[in-house]
C-alpha cells in the first residue's frame, strides 16, 4: 500500500495527492498538512512501516467531491487515487486560477467545448470543465437572445404622454 502511494506521489510531486483507504482518502507529509489547512480538517499522524510516524490527514469517502472541488476553487491541483475492484487508478484535476467567464469570453463556444472534451479524454476532466462548457453555453445563449430581440418602438404619442405625465401638458400645446 504505502508504496503504491509512494509512486504515485513521484510522478505526482507538485499535486496535492488523495489516496483511497477503505472508506476514506488519505493526505501524507506535506500534502496532509495543506489539506488540514485549507479544508479545516484534523491533522494526525500514521505509523508506516521503515517512515515512523507521518503527519496524516483523511477524509470520509463521502465528502470526496465537496472537499474536490472546494481544493480546486481554491486553486489546487489534485490528484485522487481511488481503489477500485482492486486496481488504483488515479485521476488529476487543475485548479481554478481565475475566472472562466474572462478566461474563455471571446472564444466560439463550440471550439473552445471541442477543446474542452479534448482535455476530458486526456484524463483530467472535472466538474471545473463541465462548469466552463456551461457557463460559455449560457453566455453565447445571452449575446444570441440580445442580438435577437427588437428595439421597442417609440409613437410620437408616447412622447406626448411621458411628457403629460412629467409636466402636465403635452409639448407644443399652448397654455390657456
Amino acid at each position: 500500500m504505502w508504496q503504491s502511494y509512494l509512486d504515485i506521489k513521484r510522478d505526482y510531486a507538485d499535486e496535492l495527492v488523495l489516496f483511497q483507504m477503505g472508506d476514506f482518502f488519505e493526505a501524507y507529509h506535506a500534502d496532509a498538512e495543506r489539506l488540514a489547512e485549507a479544508s479545516n480538517l484534523l491533522l494526525a499522524h500514521r505509523d508506516v512501516k521503515g517512515e515512523g510516524t507521518v503527519p496524516m490527514t483523511a477524509l470520509s469517502i463521502h465528502r470526496l467531491e465537496d472537499i474536490r472541488d472546494d481544493l480546486l476553487s481554491k486553486g489546487f491541483d489534485l490528484v485522487v487515487a481511488p481503489l477500485k475492484n482492486g486496481e488504483r487508478k488515479t485521476s488529476l484535476y487543475h485548479g481554478r486560477t481565475e475566472e472562466p467567464e474572462e478566461e474563455f469570453l471571446d472564444f466560439n463556444p463550440d471550439v473552445l467545448r471541442e477543446m474542452l472534451q479534448e482535455s476530458a479524454e486526456e484524463s483530467y476532466a472535472s466538474p471545473f470543465i463541465q462548469r466552463v462548457i456551461a457557463n460559455v453555453e449560457a453566455l453565447a445563449r445571452e449575446e444570441a437572445q440580445s442580438e435577437l430581440a427588437p428595439a421597442p418602438t417609440i409613437t410620437q404619442g408616447d412622447i406626448d404622454q411621458a411628457l403629460l405625465e412629467w409636466n402636465g401638458r403635452p409639448r407644443g400645446s399652448k397654455s390657456r
